[in-house]
Order: C-alpha cells, then structure tokens, then sequence
C-alpha cells in the first residue's frame, strides 16, 4: 500500500519477499534432518570474453565435469549461453567451476530435501487440500513405475499408466483432463499410436485451453520436460520450450522378437533381438548388445549426438548397463550417456540420442 501511494518500493520489494518466504515450512528441516537429496540448481549462464574467464569452452567438456559434483544433468547450449539444470549435494563446486568461464543470467537452487519433505506432510495429510491454480499443467502417457517416477519428478501433474501397447484412448486423455486446476494444460502422449487420441482429446475439452506435446516416444517426452521452464508464468514460452525438446529426438528402442518377420532387408527370427528407429524396424542380431550397436550405427547423425538417455526396461539387471555405455561410448565419444531405470515393459532398452 505504501508503495502505490508513492512510498519506498524497497518497501513493496521487502514486503513481496517476506510472502514468498512465509509460504515454505522451514520447520521440515532443522538441524535433526537428514540431507540425501541435495540441491536442484538451475541456471543461465553467459559465457564470457573479457580478461579472467577462460575462453575455450566445451560443452562436452563442461558436462563431464558437472559429472563429478552433480548428476540428473540436463545442458543446453545457445550461442554464448548455457541452460543447465542439475543436481549436486555441493553447490558450490558447480558456481565456481561456471565461473571459470562467464557469469550467471539467472540462478535458482532449491533444497529438494525440504521439498520432499514438504510433499510427504502434504501427502500424509489432507490430499484433498486446495492448491493454488496454476497457470501451465502437464498430463503424460507412460509404462513402467520408473518412468511414472521419472516424469513426475519432471513437473508432471497427471500421469496416465498407457499399459505395454502404449495406445491411450481419448477418454484416458479427457478422465485426466478433468479436475485439473490450471489456466492451460499441456498433454505429452509419448506414443505416435497416442497423438491423435490426445488431439482428440483436446477438442472433446473445450472448457479449457489444451495443446497436444507430439512426442512420439516417452524419450521426446522426457526432453521436452527437460526443456520446460517450470518456473515461467509465460505459458506460451513453456509450450513452444516443451515441442522444441521433441524436435531432433532419434528412438531406439531393443525387444526380443516373438515371431518370424521380414520387413524390407531386414528380417528376423523368433527370440532374435530386433531394434526399432523410431517405429521402424532398422536390424536384428542375436545378442541385444550387436543389435543395438547396428542400429546406431546405420543412424545418420549420432556420432555427433551430444546427449544420450538410456531407459533400462522391466527385467533388465542394473550391471547390464555397463556393458551398454562401453558400447555406446565407442559410437557417440562425444555424448552424455545418463541411465535412467523407467521398467517400461516390452522394450528392454529404450534410447534417445539428441
């Protein structure tokens, strides 16, 4: 009040911080609290020319050494400015090691402890309690408790368990839709199988404003998770942010086969291990390790890929993704391979190179 009336805008400023404040709970970490989840830092970071910053930044280079401190990294590289989000029990390693080479557009760390902590109070408590509306909600399609894990981590509000087909049917889509308090909604199906049941879905929900993400995989659905800007009130930034984390996305995906099949020049067996390029079926080969390597190999473009994320599969043991990365490290020497377990079943490695 004193601030429309001409007064300090100090004091307008003090006052909005002291309500942003007062909306977190610091009571759900004191000094008995244990501190597993770390810290989610995310930031714009301009590189820099002048005298005292070093000037032979790369990327790869850059993310490898965020390996160390951090994990769940996701980096992106526009002219002289880097987007990086990530994960680190120490901070401080990641500030001065982004100084070397620029200096900070933004910056934003949270105590994910203290957030978690927060969501388990709120999930003992009263589940029905009214959240604020929010300007920008996200529904997703996906199979495998991993991936339900993964994605609403990610900032998804609804998720849709797609069962192994992957095929949603409009009125999964619409069922969703429903009771969500947002002032638009952003539907990623995962599935190419999906996309036109969700449009259709959009069209049956004219009470509210709804756009389709057109991710053909859960992998196009996580990079363009990846790239939304959860902390944006600009609605149309975040969407346009979300559809251009599906663009440029290879998939591939690695099964056993359950019958004889031949599709062009590429034939298979029954329990060979066939390998799709999106939904087309690009080689088979009888260990999944080879028929993984073919298929990147008769891929245009991945040597030079920058970012791989391995989805491990209902089944597969964790050990088996050391094999995996030795693999795959050969053909993409300059990507980031990260594991994600997303126990989807019928595929047992799925990938998205970008």
């Amino acid at each position: 009040l004193d601030g429309l009336r001409g007064g300090r805008a100090e004091a307008v400023t003090d006052a909005v911080r002291r309500n942003e404040e007062s909306r977190i709970d610091f009571s759900l970490f004191g000094e008995d609290s244990e501190f597993t989840d770390g810290y989610c830092m995310e930031f714009i970071l301009q590189l820099l020319n002048g005298r005292g910053y070093s000037h032979d930044f790369e990327l790869q280079e850059y993310i490898s050494a965020l390996q160390v401190p951090g994990e769940s990294i996701v980096c992106a590289q526009d002219g002289k400015r880097v987007k990086v989000h990530v994960h680190t029990k120490t901070p401080a390693e990641i500030i001065m090691l982004s100084q070397r080479y620029g200096e900070f557009l933004t910056f934003k760390l949270e105590n994910m402890q203290l957030q978690h902590n927060e969501r388990d109070r709120a999930q003992a408590g009263n589940s029905d309690a009214k959240k604020p509306r929010k300007p920008l909600a996200v529904v997703s399609a996906v199979n495998g408790e991993g991936l339900k894990k993964v994605f609403s981590d990610l900032g998804c509000d609804r998720i849709i368990d797609c069962g192994p087909t992957m095929n949603t049917s409009s009125k999964e889509f619409v069922d969703a839709l429903e009771g969500i308090d947002a002032d638009a909604v952003a539907v990623i199906p995962n599935s190419a199988n999906s996309i036109l049941a969700a449009e259709q879905a959009a069209e049956i929900a004219k009470d509210r404003k709804v756009t389709v993400i057109p991710a053909r995989s859960f992998a196009e659905g996580y990079f363009a998770l990846a790239m939304d800007i959860q902390d944006s009130d600009d609605v149309a930034l975040r969407l346009e942010q979300m559809k251009r984390g599906t663009r440029n996305v290879v998939t591939i995906s690695e099964t056993t086969a359950t019958r004889d099949y031949g599709c062009g020049e590429v034939c298979c067996a029954k329990g060979d291990e066939i390998v799709l390029r999106g939904t087309e079926l690009v080689c088979a080969a009888p260990d999944w390790t080879e028929a993984i390597v073919k298929a990147f190999e008769a891929t245009d473009g991945v040597k030079d890929a920058e970012t791989c994320v391995v989805f491990r599969g209902e089944g597969v043991p964790p050990e088996a993704e050391e094999e995996l990365s030795a693999a795959l490290s050969g053909i993409c020497p300059m990507a980031e391979i990260e594991f994600v377990y997303g126990g989807q079943s019928v595929y047992h490695w799925v990938v998205g190179v970008m």
